[in-house]
């Protein structure tokens, strides 16, 4: 508990010292930009997101400004620890027990875990894999057990040269519990376990699909993937759009399990030995997204930090709203 007399330590607690340490943050940070950026292809090729461990595990000088931010994100923290705890304490003392009087020390403990939730999770975080959405229902990662979901919608804003601008998509999840549509943007991905699972945006984009079946059971195959029916496993070599070389209907040429080459005609149906025969019904495009799987474990920690900040502000009242003109 700091002491009220003045002593060698004082400094830890001063708001000079805070105010120093905000700076030095600010401008640590912005060397930092400047470093990622120039060394995105050498000493910072493998930094990504919000992991750190690899300024760790790959230690360079160039990333010496992130070992002093972490010192002076530490010494910040534990000046507004020790600020806040002096503060309440005189307050407490001085018979001060009406709320308000401690909205602001509420939302400094806020900010507090703030810096602890980035700190675990930049340290614990980790990736989990991808995983590729288009419009069958697919398995999702091993941390989202017994969880399937599907592309329903996907559209884009492009830039002038093309690119995305802005990605929207609409996706259907389900599990045990029943059916659902989630929303994912490049920042905005499906989340779980108060954020600590995430499935990001990764790519998109739009994929050709021939829809095979043979009577019994149907198929959706992308070129070069495996097309399983019933009576018989295709491997699809080609997709053609209608009109090309092979005439006015689209064409799959896909090959046997026995290497023997098959041209299956859209609405045509061909029999392949003793078995049923197999009709290539349409060749359609539908959207794609490729999602990476991302342990966050900082993310409910930061849900706390603003729930903290927000309940401060409360507490607060009206102190915090812009005064109104001054009455005459």
């Amino acid at each position: 508990m700091p002491s009220e007399r003045p002593g060698r330590l004082d400094w830890l607690w001063s708001q000079g010292l805070g105010v120093l340490c905000g700076q030095g943050a600010v401008l640590l940070l912005a060397v930092g930009s400047v470093v990622l950026a120039r060394t995105r292809d050498g000493a910072s090729a493998g930094v990504q997101g919000d992991d750190i461990t690899v300024f760790f595990t790959d230690p360079h000088p160039a990333h010496t400004w992130l070992y002093l931010l972490l010192g002076v994100l530490a010494l910040y923290g534990l000046n507004t620890a020790l600020c806040t705890l002096r503060s309440v304490l005189r307050k407490w003392r001085a018979g001060l027990r009406s709320l308000g009087a401690y909205g602001a020390a509420m939302m400094h403990v806020g900010f507090v875990v703030g810096l602890i939730a980035h700190f675990v999770g930049g340290l614990g975080g980790a990736e989990r894999g991808a995983v590729r959405l288009g419009g069958e229902w697919a398995d999702l990662p091993a941390d989202w057990p017994g969880m399937q979901a599907r592309v329903a919608e996907l559209s884009t804003d492009p830039h002038p040269d093309g690119s995305p601008k802005r990605v929207r998509a609409a996706v259907q999840v389900r599990d045990g519990q029943g059916e659902r549509t989630a929303r994912i943007a490049y920042n905005e991905p499906l989340s779980r376990r108060l954020g600590s699972e995430l499935l990001l945006l990764r790519d998109q984009g739009v994929v050709e699909r021939a829809i095979v079946s043979d009577g019994t059971g149907t198929c959706r195959v992308v070129q070069g993937g495996l097309c399983r029916l019933p009576s018989a496993t295709l491997v699809a070599d080609q997709l053609l759009a209608a009109g090309g070389h092979w005439g006015p209907d689209p064409v799959l040429i896909a090959r046997t399990a026995d290497g023997a080459q098959v041209f299956l005609r859209q609405g045509r149906a061909q029999t392949m030995g003793t078995g049923p025969a197999i009709t290539l019904r349409e060749i359609v495009q539908e959207p794609q997204l490729v999602l990476r799987g991302r342990h966050s474990p900082g993310s409910p920690l930061m849900l706390l930090s603003v729930g903290l900040m927000c309940l401060g502000m409360g507490m607060l009242g009206r102190r915090w709203l812009p005064r109104g003109p001054a009455r005459q």
